[in-house]
């Protein structure tokens, strides 16, 4: 779903025009959705191949890094094989062996508040695509909720409806020694 599919969307379950508000508001409110779920429902996995040929290796961390995934860090051949590493302040990672390894983490999507107008108008999320149906409640919501209390709530109720099906747990991994 687009940024502007999901405005359209929105507008239709308040009934109201974009005209009815303020359309700075917009993108700000498809934004917080958008790392609502990122952080607390389908999170987005990416991979960061790195190859250490030192000891310690010290590896610049991801603009995009919001924290490590259930896989951390493993050797690139063995993926149930994981390396010793640790994060260190300022955004850095430390590997404490050699090799090729795969990183794992959980990514915050772009800040489209700071996208341009020609930009949002074929703005994709980058969340999972079975999640975008919840912006347009959030949105929706977020617009009507001081002068539609009614309304707002039903919105409200779908938004953590769909929440409550996105929830993605951080589970523990344990592995062999």
């Amino acid at each position: 779903m687009t940024y502007k599919e999901s405005l359209d969307i929105a507008f239709l379950k308040t009934d109201s025009d974009a005209s009815d508000f303020d359309s700075k508001l917009f993108p700000v409110l498809a934004n917080e959705a958008q790392l609502y779920i990122a952080k607390h429902g389908t999170h987005i996995v990416r991979k960061l191949e790195i190859e250490a040929d030192s000891v310690p290796y010290k590896i610049k961390l991801p603009d995009d890094f919001y924290r490590v995934a259930l896989q951390g860090m493993v050797h690139k051949d063995d993926e149930f094989m994981g390396a010793d590493y640790h994060l260190i302040e300022d955004g850095y990672a430390v590997i404490d062996e050699k090799g090729v390894f795969d990183f794992y983490y959980y990514a915050l999507p772009t800040d489209i508040t700071k996208l341009s107008d020609e930009e949002l108008e074929t703005y994709e999320y980058e969340i999972a695509g079975d999640t975008h149906v919840a912006i347009p409640a959030y949105i929706g919501y977020q617009l009507v909720k001081s002068d539609d209390v009614q309304l707002a709530q039903v919105l409200m109720d779908e938004w953590n409806r769909y929440l409550s099906l996105f929830d993605d747990p951080v589970k523990t991994i344990r592995r062999r020694i």
